[in-house]
């Protein structure tokens, strides 16, 4: 279970990352880069509870 707050960083860096190739000129009221934004930002936090109670 350790490694679970990796793989969620590693899926947050590739939504991210559409989202951005998605979006040549990136429009931060885009709804598909919203989508993609909030959740990076949710993963992003799963992956630090993860990582801080995996880790013990």
């Amino acid at each position: 279970m350790a490694n679970t707050g990796f793989v969620l960083s590693a899926a947050d860096l590739l939504l991210y990352g559409s989202a951005i190739s998605r979006t040549p000129h990136i429009d931060p009221t885009s709804p598909e880069f919203i989508t993609y934004y909030t959740g990076g930002i949710v993963l992003n936090v799963l992956a630090l509870i993860l990582a801080s109670f995996g880790s013990g």
